[in-house]
Order: C-alpha cells, then sequence, then structure tokens
C-alpha cells in the first residue's frame, strides 16, 4: 500500500499492526506516513482529500482493531487486558522495563 501510494490503506494496515503487534511500530510508521506528507509527493495544500483520507482510516482503525485485539487477548489471558497498554504500564509507569530478559535464555522455552 506505501509504494504504491495508497495511504488510506497503508494507515489502517500500519495501524493494526501497531495496535496488535508492537506499539514501537508507530515511530518507524509514523516517520514514513510524515515523511510522504512533507516530501513533494503529497503536498498538504493540494490534497485534503488524501489527508482526510488518512485520518478516516487512522480512526476506522482505532475503532476496529483496539477492541479486537481485546477480545481475543482477554480471552486466552483470562482477563481484560490491551498487551500493549500493559507493556505501557510496565515499562512507563512501574519503570520496570530492566526486568525484562533477566532469566537464563533456556528458561524462556522450558518455563
Amino acid at each position: 500500500a506505501y509504494t504504491s501510494c495508497q495511504y488510506g490503506r497503508f494507515t489502517a494496515f500500519s495501524a493494526a499492526a501497531i495496535l496488535i503487534f508492537r506499539a514501537e511500530l508507530a515511530g518507524f510508521l509514523g516517520i514514513m506516513l510524515l515523511y510522504e506528507i512533507l516530501n513533494e509527493r503529497m503536498y498538504l495544500w493540494k490534497n485534503i482529500n488524501r489527508i482526510k483520507e488518512i485520518f478516516v482510516s487512522g480512526v476506522i482503525s482505532l475503532i476496529v482493531f483496539i477492541p479486537m485485539t481485546v477480545i481475543v487477548d482477554s480471552y486466552f489471558w483470562r482477563r481484560t487486558l490491551w498487551p500493549e497498554l500493559e507493556v505501557l504500564h510496565f515499562n512507563v509507569v512501574l519503570n520496570k522495563s530492566s526486568e525484562w530478559g533477566v532469566m537464563p535464555f533456556l528458561w524462556y522455552f522450558y518455563s
């Protein structure tokens, strides 16, 4: 979607990957989208409809993918949760990111 300049689809696919799998992708994919907005390929003042399409795709993706991942992950974890929010809370609010990966290498396979 990105290489064929379908920015609405790019936004929707990016939002799905960010909201379901890894929030860190927001930095990378957001920079790609921002580059396109600021670059000659997509003039902000000439392509207001394209900007609207990107915004609408992003909002629809939020409305669809957050509940979807909450439902699926809550089922498997047997409690209501959004994994990306839990990770953000653990790493940023509780400041416990240093506790990730402290077990011996094979522990992650046999635990």
